[in-house]
């Protein structure tokens, strides 16, 4: 039987969806076709030490990747986005790689706001009163874009030999 792989483009509003094998080879280009030049990577510190896919996404941003904040944390405490947008404001990008998982995604999101807007991100947050009121505050000010690079630390889809 033949091998195929998963492979789909997908563009909705402000948004470019793209699985394919050469996703991250093709990073380089992509940073290009948004007109950036300088690469900032957010991940954690498990994906970060346990696998490849932080250098392999060094090596294909080349002279763009300008540093990386690996002080991702479970549930993006406040610290670790107020870490990374101080290291942004520090190396100066104009586009995030974010690699890794949900939390990796949502500080990396933090950060651009936070980076764009100013002030504590305490103040970007929405706020639900019962029954029906909600305030969202204002973040008028462009954000970097941000490119992901999904991944999963769980392992539950390797078989492992000898385990029941």
């Amino acid at each position: 039987m033949a091998s195929s792989s998963l492979r789909y483009r997908y563009n909705p509003l402000h948004q470019d969806i793209i699985c394919a094998e050469t996703a991250i080879n093709d990073l380089a280009a992509t940073v290009d076709s948004l007109g950036a030049s300088r690469a900032m990577i957010t991940c954690g510190p498990t994906i970060l030490s346990a696998c490849d896919v932080v250098p392999r996404v060094q090596e294909a941003l080349g002279s763009r990747y300008v540093g990386t904040y690996s002080g991702v944390a479970p549930h993006s405490p406040v610290d670790t986005v107020e870490a990374g947008a101080a290291m942004a404001q520090e190396t100066q990008p104009d586009i995030f790689i974010s690699v890794g998982g949900g939390s990796t995604h949502d500080t990396t999101k933090a950060m651009a706001v936070l980076l764009a807007e100013g002030g504590d991100i305490r103040d970007y947050a929405i706020i639900f009163e019962p029954p029906d009121k909600i305030t969202v505050p204002p973040t008028p000010s462009p954000k970097l874009p941000i490119l992901s690079v999904p991944t999963t630390m769980g392992c539950a889809e390797l078989a492992v030999a000898g385990a029941a």
